[in-house]
């Protein structure tokens, strides 16, 4: 499992579902959310990165 850590403040966690959103249903391991100072939220995702399927379709902006 690898482990990605977003901290931002509670309306600018895009890089969170960026990150999210590249994923398959089964790479997700699990999430946790904590509430960090000022305000703020740390997110961590972990995932399995071994790409037994073909590329995901990512987020369009």
């Amino acid at each position: 499992m690898k482990l990605f850590e977003y901290t931002a403040y509670q309306g600018e966690l895009n890089g969170v579902i960026d990150k999210f959103m590249m994923l398959h249903r089964w790479q997700v391991g699990f999430i946790r959310v904590f509430s960090a100072p000022d305000n703020m939220i740390t997110v961590q995702l972990y995932y399995r990165d071994d790409k037994h399927e073909t590329e995901t379709a990512g987020v369009l902006s």
